[in-house]
């Protein structure tokens, strides 16, 4: 929010996987604070520590049938939370970024 970074990086599964952390660190200048993950796949989950913010989250959506390991040592000393989602709609995921976006919508603070 520093940098008021409200970009959405699409994570091409075919490009080198150090390419897309370095391509998502770059694009916003730093780390996310917070990370829509509606895949959960092991891949994606791990890419998206990489580059969670500390006291970031992520939001796994409800689409996945992939199970995957996470530290919860390295969750807890960076005061990174993941939180599940239900799965949603389009219309629904746009109207909270514009939300968000527009300071509609007070996020708490951790």
């Amino acid at each position: 929010q520093e940098h008021e970074c409200f970009d959405i990086i699409h994570w091409n599964e075919e490009d080198h996987e150090q390419y897309i952390i370095e391509r998502t660190l770059d694009s916003c200048r730093g780390g996310l604070d917070i990370i829509m993950d509606f895949v959960g796949s092991n891949r994606s989950m791990q890419r998206s520590l990489q580059v969670l913010n500390r006291e970031g989250v992520i939001l796994v959506g409800g689409n996945s049938t992939a199970e995957t390991s996470i530290s919860l040592t390295a969750l807890a000393a960076k005061q990174q939370s993941i939180v599940g989602i239900p799965k949603g709609n389009l219309n629904q995921l746009m109207e909270l970024i514009d939300a968000v976006k527009e300071d509609k919508l007070e996020i708490p603070a951790y």
